[in-house]
């Protein structure tokens, strides 16, 4: 058992060597095609300045104190909690629903709602 899976081991490796193989002259192929050369993909020293004054940019960003903002007049009703009344119940379960947001199960295929309405 254990020679066979060496074997296999090594079958695979083989495989992943002509795979990069062809995958490395497909490379050189293209890069002939247009006129690509090694030193074209090395970074310049334009590039790594150009990157590192961004970084440096980006890290003292994100240092600075943020801006307050304006302040604006509070809302008469900022810190309450506004309850819904219901205006439907399910006459089986006697759950409810307000008519805002998502409607539950029991009422969303429903067409005419008026059925389930709670009297006011």
């Amino acid at each position: 058992m254990a020679a066979k899976l060496e074997t296999l081991q090594k079958k695979i490796a083989e495989l992943e060597a002509q795979y990069r193989a062809n995958v490395a002259d497909a490379i050189r192929e293209t890069m002939d095609a247009h006129g690509i050369t090694v030193d074209d993909l090395k970074p310049t020293v334009k590039r790594l300045v150009r990157t590192t004054k961004a970084k440096t940019a980006a890290k003292t960003a994100s240092k600075a104190k943020p801006k307050t903002a304006a302040k604006t007049k509070a809302s008469p009703l900022k810190g309450r909690k506004l309850t819904l009344v219901p205006k439907y119940r399910n006459p089986e379960t006697g759950e409810t629903w307000t008519g805002h947001a998502r409607p539950p199960a029991w009422i969303r295929d429903v067409k005419d709602r008026e059925q389930f309405r709670i009297a006011q």
